[in-house]
């Protein structure tokens, strides 16, 4: 019961996945995405006003409404099987709003405590919050509060600040830190036997593609 798409964050791309597979392509013009206000989510790293992060939350968060609840997980994130997969979603997705790796709060707008948050002023009022998105859960009433924050600023803030600081401001909604995602983190290095001893853990990052197939 679970969609699986791969997004191209190329307007001209073409990715090889056979006929008969059970993943699909998810191609969407930057052009579209901008002029609904997608933009500025993910500029650190990719010096793009209009990002995949951009596309894929304009797909889900205006078009592909029918879904209750979306996964977005970066190429670098490893989920050693499909059961490792299942039992998170299974185990937090009717629950919560936002399920993530980190929860981390700025209450007094402190600027210096956090490389990103000089972006964070014009964006929200206090307080913010942040983590890691690298694998992040994300429920419809999440995905239609990014749609409102787009509609009515023209654009997104940085995603590492714009889920979090959206969840806590909303009595409403619920965020999770799921021991599983415990090692999703910024910088590391991972050996195979650390991966053995905890099957149902995600893991990040994890850039080497043969030790995905090991």
């Amino acid at each position: 019961d679970i969609d699986v798409f791969v997004l191209a964050d190329d307007d001209d791309a073409s990715f090889p996945i056979p006929a008969s597979s059970n993943v699909r392509l998810l191609h969407i013009q930057e052009a579209f995405a901008m002029e609904n206000g997608f933009r500025e989510a993910n500029m650190f790293g990719t010096n793009k006003s209009c990002s995949a992060w951009d596309k894929a939350l304009y797909h889900y968060s205006r078009i592909a409404t029918n879904y209750s609840f979306v996964w977005f997980i970066e190429y670098d994130v490893f989920i050693p099987s499909v059961q490792a997969f299942l039992a998170l979603h299974e185990l937090y997705s009717p629950w919560h709003d936002l399920v993530t790796a980190e929860l981390k709060y700025n209450t007094n707008g402190n600027l210096h405590s956090w490389y990103h948050w000089p972006k964070a002023p014009g964006k929200f009022i206090l307080p913010w919050a942040e983590g890691m998105v690298c694998a992040v859960g994300c429920s419809r009433q999440l995905l239609s509060r990014v749609s409102d924050y787009a509609r009515w600023r023209g654009e997104l803030a940085f995603l590492e600040f714009l889920f979090h600081t959206l969840v806590i401001h909303d009595k409403q909604m619920k965020i999770v830190r799921p021991f599983e995602l415990s090692t999703i983190t910024y910088r590391e290095l991972y050996r195979f036997e650390q991966i053995k001893a905890r099957p149902n853990n995600w893991w990040h990052p994890l850039k080497r593609m043969n030790l995905h197939d090991e």
